[in-house]
């Protein structure tokens, strides 16, 4: 079972080159590289930076891949790493789908340019950072105390209590932040799902810390 895991890992990390090799001798010379605020493209570049592009994206996709699988056994703190070792897989292989899926899109989108502007006006990627935050969410929940993975701060590492206290509220904040931002994203316009990408994704970061400031002051307090 273990090995068919970790096959399936490998064909979906290496997806992108497989599709790269597939749509190669299709590419024309110059292919669009940058787009600005309203999905338009704004600068082209040559099949050479396209294929570096792809493969920045897989070895960055990989090597997230393995830093979060090993999460659970780097850092000081090792007390709970056998109890966050099953989560921690799970959450790694589906952020991998995630960046899989934002890679073989940009590709996509490149590769079928039309009228200069993506499908969905190049919103795609926003709408999959949504429901990453989703899935994040559903496995917050369940993350034990440790380095590496969570809300590492000194108030939720110092203290078991507002760790899982703050990983609780976390995690349906980012569970309903994640859905209404990919939600958002999808129906409003290029720019526009820029500033909720932006909001939504310092919302989610700043609200958890605050929460565990605050629960980390009330109870000094008590």
């Amino acid at each position: 079972m273990k090995k068919r895991m970790t096959l399936l890992v490998w064909f979906i990390l290496l997806c992108p080159l497989v599709y790269l090799a597939i749509i190669w001798s299709r590419l024309p010379p110059t292919l669009p590289m940058h787009f600005n605020l309203q999905g338009e493209v704004d600068r082209y570049g040559t099949k050479t930076e396209f294929m570096g592009f792809v493969l920045f994206l897989t070895a960055l996709n990989i090597g997230v891949y393995y830093l979060v699988i090993n999460a659970h056994r780097l850092g000081p703190n090792k007390k709970y790493a056998n109890e966050n070792r099953s989560v921690i897989a799970k959450l790694a292989v589906g952020i991998s789908i995630f960046l899989c899926a934002i890679t073989l899109y940009s590709m996509f989108s490149i590769h079928t340019l039309k009228n200069g502007i993506t499908a969905f006006g190049g919103k795609f990627a926003f709408v999959t950072v949504g429901l990453l935050y989703c899935l994040i969410g559903n496995y917050m929940y369940n993350i034990k105390p440790n380095s590496m993975v969570g809300i590492r701060i000194p108030s939720t590492l110092n203290s078991e209590y507002n760790w899982k206290r703050t990983h609780r509220f976390a995690a349906k904040i980012w569970f309903v932040g994640g859905l209404l931002m990919a939600l958002l994203c999808l129906v409003l316009p290029y720019s526009q799902a820029f500033v909720a990408f932006v909001i939504f994704t310092a919302l989610l970061t700043i609200v958890p810390v605050l929460f565990s400031l605050v629960l980390k002051n009330h109870n000094h307090l008590n």
